[in-house]
């Protein structure tokens, strides 16, 4: 790339600029050819670990932040692709430390009334989470330990959220809080980036006619207890938001949750608009007319420079360069395009896994005419271009709404098309913000871009590379609007 060398002259910072922004322009030109080298991808992917060393020097530092990178650009290009064999691994990882809960509220896999859900109680190993995280966690972003399971069922769910935190995943859980004698200490000394606390409602009346069988005393006590622990080890995480699923019955109580809100010492009270539950409880109505609101009490501190840092005080090896060939994406062959306009978020960003060792493609729950078990994780087996996935990112939506059998996979006949519970999109821009908090701020400006001038902006290389580049300093979004959206 002869623009680099003609700016080799800059300093440190402005040689980071230009070697990264150009790898990024580089894929942007992939997107439109139909061949490309293997031996030339392979060499810009250590070009950004060389870069990246060069501020952290430390190897586990820069090939966790360069392969997450690197996975973030190879996912852009086969999913605008639409590759049915791809070659990224998974952005998120959603995994269930338990898959029982104490509550059982209406519509879910736990309510008394439901019979169809496939989901067995079962609490995950420590093996099979290390197994887990060794094969997908050098390459994504972010794991949500928690699906249709309460994660602090497990008590080695606090050890989860530490392990994870070993690989820079950002971690996220929801829980009911509604668990006596809950270990607020070993929560916040793990590290846990943010806590979803579900609460719909100020009053235990109010509040029960939702969550079944829960004790709203016990959930005040608990997010007390874990804001009096932040406080005395001087730790501003986990960040803790009050989530309120707003329904008629309990729409009178939200000026109450507002006040107990500020009060308690939450982060944030998110008053949300929930799923129809009607189905399985005609008493259970949304309200209506009623838009998301998120009040915030204290603004959220990113950490990752937290976590660097006890990394570094490591010596051992995490990873090598091998993990890079998983991600040299392959010349497309025959049927490995998927012919439909349209194709599921899930298939090509998120692996999720049960406490049962089971392998989903989204947080749908199985059912006896819902396919959705994909795999069995044995401690060794990569499953995201297995059958199950491939069939599913060729077929996905071809019979929507139609009846389901469960010869396919379900994604033959799903019609949620929405971005689902697990967002990429603000998860990854979540991410790169952590990034730019440390030493990386210097060289990364993340903007939120439309999703829709990110694919077809075009990015000239010659004979304005040059001014464009030297502009980099000021405005990087072209670039990482190619990350994000």
């Amino acid at each position: 790339m002869p623009v680099l060398v003609i700016l080799t002259r800059y300093n440190c910072k402005r040689v980071f600029k230009v070697n990264l922004s150009s790898i990024i322009l580089d894929l942007k030109e992939m997107l439109d050819a139909e061949r490309y080298s293997r031996d030339t991808l392979l060499t810009q992917y250590k070009a950004i670990y060389k870069v990246i060393y060069k501020n952290y020097r430390h190897h586990d530092i820069s090939l966790l932040l360069s392969l997450k990178i690197i996975n973030m650009l190879v996912g852009k290009y086969e999913r605008i692709k639409k590759k049915i064999i791809i070659q990224n691994r998974p952005y998120g990882l959603v995994v269930d430390p338990a898959n029982g809960c104490n509550l059982h509220c209406p519509s879910c896999v736990h309510s008394l009334s439901q019979t169809e859900f496939d989901w067995p109680n079962g609490l995950l190993t420590d093996e099979s989470y290390n197994n887990f995280l060794n094969i997908y966690a050098p390459y994504a972003c972010y794991v949500f330990l928690y699906n249709y399971g309460e994660p602090f069922l497990n008590p080695l769910t606090p050890a989860f959220i530490k392990k994870s935190k070993d690989y820079l995943l950002n971690v996220i859980i929801s829980s009911n809080l509604s668990i006596p004698h809950l270990n607020c200490r070993s929560i916040v000394e793990s590290r846990l980036d943010t806590l979803i606390v579900s609460l719909d409602g100020a009053s235990q009346e109010v509040y029960s006619k939702y969550r079944r069988n829960g004790n709203i005393d016990i959930v005040f006590d608990n997010i007390r207890s874990l804001v009096s622990e932040k406080e005395k080890t001087g730790s501003t995480r986990p960040y803790i938001i009050w989530q309120y699923l707003v329904f008629e019955h309990n729409s009178h109580e939200i000026n109450k949750a507002k006040k107990i809100a500020s009060d308690i010492g939450v982060n944030e009270l998110y008053l949300a608009k929930p799923f129809a539950v009607s189905w399985d409880d005609p008493n259970i109505l949304v309200k209506e007319n009623f838009d998301d609101e998120n009040i915030v009490f204290k603004n959220r501190i990113y950490h990752i420079n937290e976590d660097i840092e006890t990394l570094l005080k490591r010596k051992e090896t995490i990873s090598d360069f091998s993990m890079f060939n998983n991600l040299i994406p392959i010349q497309s062959c025959g049927n490995n395009i998927s012919n439909y306009n349209e194709e599921c978020n899930f298939l090509y960003t998120t692996i999720t896994m049960d406490a049962n060792n089971r392998i989903l493609p989204c947080c749908a729950a199985p059912t006896n005419t819902h396919q959705l078990v994909f795999d069995h994780f044995s401690g060794n087996n990569y499953s995201y271009n297995n059958d199950f996935f491939i069939d599913a990112r060729k077929n996905t939506y071809i019979m929507s709404g139609q009846e389901t059998s469960y010869s396919h996979p379900y994604c033959y006949y799903c019609s949620y098309k929405g971005a689902g519970l697990f967002d990429t999109a603000p998860r990854l821009r979540e991410f790169l913000s952590d990034i730019k908090s440390t030493k990386l701020h210097k060289y990364i400006d993340i903007n939120i871009i439309d999703e829709n001038k990110c694919i077809n902006t075009k990015i000239k290389k010659q004979p304005k590379i040059i001014s464009f580049l030297r502009a980099i300093g000021h405005k990087i979004k072209n670039c990482y609007k190619l990350l994000i959206c």
